[in-house]
Formats: structure tokens, C-alpha cells, sequence
């Protein structure tokens, strides 16, 4: 009788093997000695399972794991032929607190810290038990994580997930599992899932970054963030009350330039500059005076050109918000995009 050890630690005997001698060796030797003789090392089961269920070239599974980190010689000229893209491969369950295996040019079980685990529950959650709460749960706890991350173990996490997630999640496999995927004809049906899940996730640390890392929030986009998914829309009056007083603010510009006319402030009509009996004191002043006509259209070109790059930026910014508003066209996005294009271009060009 062979004893196999499962994942789960469970104990399961081969009821064709031969059973003589097993009984002496209990005794002789006694039972845990005999157990971790005839027992697989968890890691095994797992890559038979990564063997018989992942779809790409890093056949066969090169095994390596605490106790055993020597290549074999088939190995070593299995290396040759390995590329260096980075896979991922997701189990029902875990061994040693890890359900999404790292696999690189080097080995099918490369060391990684334990976030990747939080892709298999919310893909777990959101797909196979069909749990929302769960998967909101799971979502807050990864993003709290993410958002925890010094910049170089972010990036680590975002570059694998980015490798494993390209070409349509090709270099990603699950385990066939009653508890993951049934068979292998759901496989492309679970990476398009995945893919979908990673969205939101990416879409919420973009959000992240475009409104703190990058200092682009204003109180229209942060109204938004409030009464986003919430019944409580309070927040909207401190975004009409800004939308208001910037309008009027605007529209008493034009009126006072428009009411003041365009009349030089230099000019004096008192004074013929082309007489020619004028002092050289007043000759001069109309050289000024002619100098300030000519002077005044340049300045305000470059006034207004100066002033355009420094909108421009807020510009953009405010282009980029319509991926934060859903890429919908609402309310608050209108305030939004007359306040900060609108508003800032008319001003420039008034002025």
C-alpha cells in the first residue's frame, strides 16, 4: 500500500499496491518516520497538476523547492530551450500560503510574496462562487495592499501581473478543479474573466494616481468620488456653489472689458504729433505713444500665450477625467469641463 499525500494534507492509499512489510515498517520504524518516506512533497502534487493543465511551452514542469534546488541534467538542457517570459499558473487550493505560482525561465515555483493570492480568491470569489460581497471584500483588501507597497515591490507586482495578463492572459493557466474551472474548454472563458477583474483592479489604482500621486483633484471630480454609488448627494452643492461664482467671476471680465471699450489710454487728442513746430519734450512722447500702440498687441499675444501653457496642463488633465467619470458625459463632468477648458481658454483670449 503506497501512501500519497494530497494539498489538503489529506492521506490517500493505493489499494493496488502491495501492503506486505508496511506493518513491520510501523512498528520498526514508527509512524511519522514511515509517513514522510512514502509521502510526496506537497509541491509535487502541484506541479503534477501545473503539468497537466497549463497549455505552453514550459513543458516539462521544472521542480524546484525547498529540499530539492539542484537541477537534474534533463533539466539543465531543458533550460536551454525555456524563454524568459514570466507565467502564471492559479490553483484551487494552497500550499505553503500560495495559490498563483511564478513561473520564469528558471523554474516553475520562482519565491514570491504572498499578494498574488489575492488575485485567486477575488477571481475565486467574483467568477466561480459567484460571492459579490466577497469579491468587494477581497478588492478592498488588494487595493489596500497595493496602495501600501513601496514603489519597487509595486512594480514587481504590476510587471508580473502585466507579463502573465498579456496576449489575453495566454500566459496564464488554472488548475482544473471543480472549485476553479471544470475543463479545459471554460480555460479562455476564465482568462477573459480574469482580464476583467484585473481591469477594475488597474482602473482603481489609475484612479488613485491621477487624482493623489498626481495632485489632479479638484472639488468636482472629489464630489464625484463622494456621490459615486452613494444616495447622499450633499457634496453637490459645494460643486454648484464653485461652478457659480467662477461663472460670474467670468462673465463680469467680458463685461468690463467690453463696457471699457478699446480706447487707447495713451492717446491725446490735445496733441498733433505730425506738427512740426512740436518741442522735442512732445515729439518724444509721441514717439512713446506710437511705441505703446505697436508694443500693447505683442505684449498681449505673449500674455496670452504664456497664459495658455499654464492652463494647458489643467487642460489635459481635465481631458484624462472623463476615463475618472465612467467616460460618461454628466453633470459634474460638465462643470468640470467648463470650468477648466472653457472658462480658462475664453479668459485667455478676452484678455
Amino acid at each position: 500500500m503506497t501512501i500519497v499525500a494530497e494539498m489538503d494534507d489529506d492521506i490517500s492509499y493505493d489499494g493496488g499496491a502491495d501492503t506486505s512489510g508496511i506493518f513491520e515498517e510501523f512498528f520498526n520504524e514508527g509512524l511519522s518516520n514511515v509517513m514522510k518516506k512514502h509521502t510526496r512533497h506537497p509541491i509535487e502534487s502541484m506541479m503534477d497538476a501545473m503539468e497537466r493543465d497549463s497549455d505552453d511551452a514550459h513543458k516539462p514542469i521544472i521542480r524546484l523547492y525547498e529540499g530539492r534546488a539542484e537541477y537534474t541534467e534533463n533539466e539543465l538542457k531543458l533550460l536551454q530551450t525555456r524563454d524568459f517570459k514570466t507565467r502564471l499558473f492559479i490553483s484551487n487550493q494552497s500550499v505553503n500560503w500560495n495559490s498563483v505560482w511564478l513561473r520564469n525561465h528558471h523554474t516553475d515555483n520562482a519565491e514570491h510574496v504572498s499578494n498574488f493570492t489575492y488575485i485567486r480568491d477575488y477571481f475565486k470569489a467574483a467568477c466561480k462562487t459567484g460571492n459579490h460581497t466577497a469579491a468587494k471584500s477581497t478588492l478592498t483588501v488588494l487595493l489596500t495592499t497595493i496602495f501600501a507597497m513601496e514603489d519597487s515591490s509595486y512594480n514587481s507586482f504590476a510587471s508580473i501581473l502585466a507579463s502573465g495578463l498579456s496576449e489575453k492572459a495566454q500566459h496564464t493557466s488554472f488548475e482544473v478543479h471543480p472549485g476553479m474551472i471544470e475543463d479545459r474548454n471554460k480555460l479562455e472563458t476564465a482568462r477573459n474573466q480574469l482580464l476583467i477583474l484585473m481591469d477594475v483592479l488597474f482602473s482603481k489604482i489609475k484612479i488613485r494616481s491621477f487624482l493623489l500621486d498626481r495632485k489632479n483633484s479638484n472639488i468636482y471630480r472629489l464630489v464625484h468620488c463622494l456621490t459615486m454609488g452613494n444616495t447622499n448627494n450633499k457634496p453637490m452643492i459645494y460643486a454648484f456653489f464653485s461652478f457659480l461664482v467662477q461663472s460670474c467671476l467670468t462673465l463680469f471680465v467680458i463685461l468690463h472689458v467690453s463696457f471699457k471699450g478699446l480706447k487707447n489710454d495713451f492717446d491725446d487728442e490735445s496733441v498733433d504729433c505730425a506738427d512740426s513746430t512740436n518741442t522735442k519734450e512732445i515729439k518724444m512722447n509721441c514717439i512713446h505713444q506710437d511705441a505703446m500702440k505697436g508694443g500693447l498687441p505683442i505684449l498681449a499675444c505673449l500674455g496670452a500665450m504664456y497664459s495658455f501653457l499654464i492652463a494647458l496642463p489643467e487642460i489635459y488633465a481635465t481631458i484624462e477625467a472623463y476615463n475618472l467619470y465612467g467616460k460618461k458625459v454628466g453633470l459634474i463632468q460638465m462643470m468640470d469641463f467648463i470650468v477648466n477648458i472653457i472658462i480658462p481658454l475664453t479668459l485667455v483670449f478676452s484678455g
